[in-house]
């Protein structure tokens, strides 16, 4: 019926030669021309009934050959996979055909595959975070500026001083910002908008306008990016100056503050919910790190067609986002220069980093048979309120992710020791039976 040679690609694909003797091309040949002929009105047969020969004539041996190919790739495609021993990612796709004798060249992309090699010896070090004096005082320094009193004065603006704007500004003729009655605090290390526009705004008085110009940066979150370096013409109208007095860190400022007896209390406070928010953001980074240490170790090989695919995926995530607002994602590649295409370019080590990880973490899960058993998702609050089996799947599976790194990262700090299995107890020897005296 059919042969098939099969080649291993670098590309972790099978380009599979598949020859069809020329019995089968004839005969499906035949039943395609019987198929075509009821499509068709062939004069001077009824519908269906018009010999081969006629048929052939009529549409062409190309046309019968390409539907008989169609209908029998179609029926034999799981029997060419199944001969050919292989496991597809995806459906195959037909590069080439040559007719005598009938030959298919058909490239199949393959189920990835990923070794993990010796992970257990994985290590990867963990740093405590630690929080110092000066990001205390720096949240002690924000809270002052909550609670700061604040009074209209009749006086030049200056340095620390709340003050009340309207501004414009242009570059190029185009408009960048047109704000009115924006309030502003006059801090040296703290621009406004851009760096310059505050030392202009201090000296000025009540009432007065400014018309000055500051050069744009060339920070790369300064779109368009035609513009950064540009030369931007500002105007200012200062509406109201207000003094801020700033009260003092003592211990009556403390009970103000979150009912703390102590300006102490206060302190250790914050100290502990920013060494929380501090411990989240260090874990979570270690596990990236040992996620990546994970697959710097494994080998893994995968199908082109998986990057694509993941890359459609991270692109229509995007689209998703901005589908949600009036400014589209076509627009922003717009003002940015970009074609789709460029965009997929990209997104391309994104896609990769996402499939080589997924790959690699899924195989860890599987060769550590990590599991979430009925009890453990019982305990959940979440899981008990979910109203949908969609809801309570998502709540399980984000359940086994999180016991999976929990386990990488057990591995990865050295304090993961496997169960061993109980040696099995050797039989007891029996002792000898005395023997009764006579």
């Amino acid at each position: 019926m059919f042969e098939i040679e099969k080649e291993i690609l670098e590309t972790h694909e099978v380009m599979l030669t598949v020859t069809i003797d020329d019995k089968t091309k004839q005969q499906e040949m035949k039943k395609a021309a019987r198929k075509l002929a009821r499509q068709f009105n062939i004069p001077g047969f009824r519908r269906g009934r018009a010999p081969y020969s006629v048929i052939k004539q009529y549409v062409g041996e190309s046309a019968i050959l390409d539907e008989a190919l169609d209908d029998w790739l179609e029926q034999n495609y799981p029997k060419i996979i199944e001969e050919a021993d292989i496991e597809p990612f995806g459906p195959g796709k037909l590069i080439s055909r040559d007719d005598e004798p009938l030959t298919l060249k058909i490239r199949v992309p393959l189920e990835p595959t990923v070794e993990l090699g010796d992970y257990r010896s994985l290590r990867v070090e963990w740093q405590e975070p630690e929080i110092s004096d000066e990001e205390i005082a720096e949240e002690l320094e924000k809270l002052r500026e909550r609670y700061a009193v604040i009074e209209p004065v009749d006086r030049p603006a200056a340095w620390g001083d709340l003050v009340e704007i309207n501004i414009n500004g242009t570059a190029e003729d185009n408009p960048i910002l047109a704000e009115d009655e924006m309030e502003v605090v006059l801090q040296e290390d703290t621009p406004i908008i851009v760096p310059g526009i505050a030392e202009e705004i201090i000296g000025m008085e009540e009432g007065q306008e400014k018309t000055f110009t500051v050069t744009l940066p060339e920070s790369e979150d300064l779109q368009p990016a035609e513009l950064r370096g540009e030369e931007a013409t500002f105007t200012v109208t200062l509406l109201q100056v207000y003094d801020r007095q700033l009260p003092d860190l003592d211990d009556a400022f403390a009970l103000t503050v979150g009912n703390f007896d102590t300006l102490e209390a206060l302190k250790e406070n914050i100290r502990q919910r920013r060494y929380e928010a501090a411990l989240e953001e260090a874990r979570q980074d270690y596990r990236d790190k040992t996620l990546n240490a994970l697959v710097e170790m494994a080998e893994i090989h995968y199908p082109p067609e998986m990057v694509t695919e993941e890359i459609h995926r991270l692109y229509h995530a995007v689209e998703q986002q901005f589908n949600h607002e009036q400014f589209s994602l076509d627009d922003l590649l717009k003002i940015q220069g970009k074609t789709k295409e460029q965009y997929y370019t990209e997104l391309r080590p994104q896609a990769v980093q996402h499939i080589e990880t997924g790959l690699a973490f899924n195989a860890l899960m599987e060769a550590e048979e990590i599991k979430v058993t009925p009890e453990e998702l019982k305990i959940i609050p979440e899981f008990q309120q979910a109203e949908t089996a969609e809801e309570r799947g998502q709540i399980a599976a984000w359940q086994l992710e999180q016991k999976g790194l929990e386990r990488l990262e057990m591995i990865a700090k050295g304090k993961f020791v496997a169960e061993e299995e109980p040696a099995e107890e050797e039989p007891a020897e029996e002792a000898p039976e005395e023997t009764a005296e006579a």
